[in-house]
């Protein structure tokens, strides 16, 4: 609705650019309130071209011719092109109404003529509109042209988004002072950007125990067998310490005894 409103306001402004979302919007709306009047005109009138028709239709008829010349403007083309059309639709119109005049006198070639006229005339109005549909479809210039500045950057510049006419290189416009810092990168995303380092910090310092921990989560066959073949060591080691003090106590049981030692008690007497 606002650009409906604006194209409103703008109703002889026929200087500067006007976007694709303004123009469209614009003819959606004029559509809407055309709708209407011819409602009310068939209920009032019982006809739906009468009053509110009429009335509607002068209302937006400079609006509309502004924002088609803005809209021209923005592709780069001149706003004289309305200019022919409308030239054309004036001569078409007169030569219709010429020759069906002729038609009153009865003759087959006035007829003939006034059949020539209607098609193709009708068939090169509708060609040529073609082209002017082409044109309101396509996207503006990017950057100012000689009819004036780019209008989504002046949106942007004044919404405060970034990409506006304020970023460096783009199209070769100047920086903002205050939009952009000194790195060419918006304050917003730099904060952004450092509140994100500093939430990643923490995961990135835990990485490796969770990378330890999916390791023994992953196999956890592994780590009973290598528990299994620890205990079997120990048992085979502790086996062979017994093993290793039996055969001391044998041995030392067959060796005699060295001389001078003394007899154990009860052994000899008197």
């Amino acid at each position: 609705m606002k650009w409906f409103l604006q194209c409103i306001r703008n109703y002889v402004n026929f200087s500067g650019r006007a976007r694709r979302t303004e123009f469209w919007y614009f003819i959606l709306f004029s559509i809407l309130l055309m709708i209407v009047a011819m409602v009310l005109d068939a209920i009032c009138f019982g006809h739906p071209y009468k009053l509110f028709y009429s009335l509607v239709a002068l209302f937006l008829f400079l609006p509309q011719l502004a924002v088609s010349a803005r809209r021209l403007h923005d592709t780069g083309r001149s706003a004289k092109w309305l200019l022919w059309n409308y030239l054309a639709l004036l001569v078409w119109i007169i030569a219709l109404v010429i020759s069906g005049l002729s038609t009153l006198t009865g003759e087959t070639a006035a007829a003939v003529g006034f059949l020539v006229v209607l098609c193709v005339g009708g068939l090169g109005f509708l060609v040529w509109e073609i082209f002017f549909l082409v044109w309101f479809c396509l996207p503006g210039t990017p950057g100012a042209n000689k009819y004036g500045p780019d209008p989504k950057q002046d949106e942007n510049a004044q919404s405060g988004i970034p990409g506006g006419p304020a970023a460096p290189g783009r199209f070769g416009g100047p920086v903002a002072p205050g939009s952009f810092g000194e790195t060419g990168m918006n304050p917003k995303s730099e904060i952004s950007s450092e509140i994100r380092r500093k939430v990643e910090a923490p995961e990135k310092a835990a990485a490796p125990e969770k990378a330890v921990m999916s390791e023994k989560a992953a196999t956890p066959e592994k780590a009973a067998a290598s528990e299994k073949a620890r205990t079997l060591e120990k048992v085979r080691k502790i086996r062979k310490i017994r093993k290793g003090g039996a055969s001391g106590e044998s041995e030392s049981s067959g060796e005699p005894e060295p001389p001078g030692s003394m007899s154990r008690p009860g052994s000899g007497g008197n």
